[in-house]
């Protein structure tokens, strides 16, 4: 008998356990499908969200002046480097020896002896460009100074003529002719060279 009672009290408890439950779950299901009880919801308001809007708005257009900077920066440095194609280019030292090696190897082109070279002088043209100013002279005949002088306006990066004579080697028997002057290089400074090959740009972008 006593058995018969305590399973029909495990059987109600039971019962009243899952009733419970059900109960819980209609009330949760009213509660949050808006029917019965508000929700509540934590949205933004409408002047966050003008807030938000316009800052989104100002980090496009300086998106947009920022890729407009950097098409006419790159429009500047193509039409630099095309002014700048007879420049020695350096991004270290001003490269006064290696301009001096590359004149004296147009002259072996030319099959030309140079008497005397000086040596290579820097002189600041501007804040971005250096001189390099050599003073030669050479004694040949008067077909091995032409095929010099092509040489040279041939020459990249370019050399440039200044100061230049040429004379007979001798006045009253000449046997060839002298010429005597200053050739000139321009080589552009490590900073200018560095904005032509775009190097300020990727430091930028790292």
């Amino acid at each position: 008998m006593n058995r018969k009672n305590s399973t029909k009290d495990q059987k109600s408890k039971m019962l009243s356990g899952v009733a419970i439950i059900i109960i819980l779950a209609i009330f949760y299901l009213i509660r949050f499908s808006g029917t019965g009880f508000d929700m509540p919801l934590d949205l933004p308001s409408e002047a966050t969200i003008s807030a938000k809007l316009d800052k989104l708005e100002k980090l496009n257009k300086k998106l947009r002046n920022t890729k407009e900077t950097r098409l006419k920066e790159k429009a500047k440095r193509k039409r630099l480097t095309q002014l700048t194609e007879a420049f020695w280019k350096t991004t270290g030292q001003i490269p006064a020896s290696e301009i001096q090696r590359a004149l004296e190897k147009t002259a072996r082109k030319a099959r030309v002896q140079m008497r005397t070279i000086g040596a290579p002088k820097v002189n600041e043209t501007s804040e971005n460009i250096r001189e390099v100013e050599l003073s030669v002279s050479i004694n040949t005949q008067m077909k091995d100074l032409s095929r010099f002088i092509k040489e040279i306006d041939l020459a990249r990066p370019r050399f440039f003529w200044d100061n230049c004579s040429i004379r007979p080697d001798r006045i009253n028997d000449p046997r060839g002719v002298i010429l005597s002057g200053k050739i000139k290089s321009y080589v552009l400074t490590k900073t200018a060279t560095e904005f032509l090959l775009g190097k300020n740009e990727e430091t930028e972008n790292k």
